[in-house]
C-alpha cells in the first residue's frame, strides 16, 4: 500500500501538468482549424511518435516524452517501463513552456478572428 501511495502523490501532479498542456494545444489546435481532430492526430504522429522517439535533444518537443522523465522518478515505473532517468527540471519547463506557447497562440488566433474587421462588419 506504501508503494501505491507514493506512485499516486508523484502521478496526480504530474496528470494535472499534462491536462493543462493537452487543453492548451486543444484549443490552439481547435482555433486554428475546423478540422481539429485531424490536425491532433498528424501532431501526435509527427511530434510524439516521430521526433519523441528520436534520441536526442529534439525530443523535449514532444509532451509524452517529457511526463515519462517525470514519471521514471519512482522506481517501479522505471524499472517496469526500462524508462532511463533524466532531469526533472528539463521536463517541467518544457510542459510549462509548450502550455504557456499554445495558449498564447490560441490566444492570438482567438482575438485575430473575433476582432478581424473584414467588409462585412464593417456595415
Amino acid at each position: 500500500m506504501a508503494g501505491i501511495g507514493k506512485l499516486m502523490l508523484l502521478f496526480l501532479p504530474i496528470q494535472a501538468l499534462a491536462i493543462f498542456a493537452w487543453s492548451a494545444l486543444g484549443a490552439f489546435l481547435g482555433l486554428m482549424t475546423r478540422r481539429f481532430m485531424a490536425m491532433a492526430l498528424l501532431y501526435g504522429f509527427i511530434v510524439e511518435m516521430g521526433i519523441g522517439r528520436i534520441p536526442t535533444n529534439i525530443n523535449t518537443l514532444s509532451i509524452i516524452r517529457n511526463l515519462k522523465t517525470l514519471l521514471s522518478h519512482n522506481a517501479s515505473l522505471q524499472s517496469a517501463f526500462h524508462w532511463a532517468e533524466a532531469s526533472a527540471t528539463v521536463s517541467l519547463v518544457a510542459i510549462g513552456l509548450a502550455t504557456v506557447v499554445f495558449l498564447a497562440a490560441a490566444s492570438f488566433l482567438f482575438t485575430f478572428k473575433e476582432y478581424h474587421h473584414t467588409t462585412e462588419m464593417q456595415k
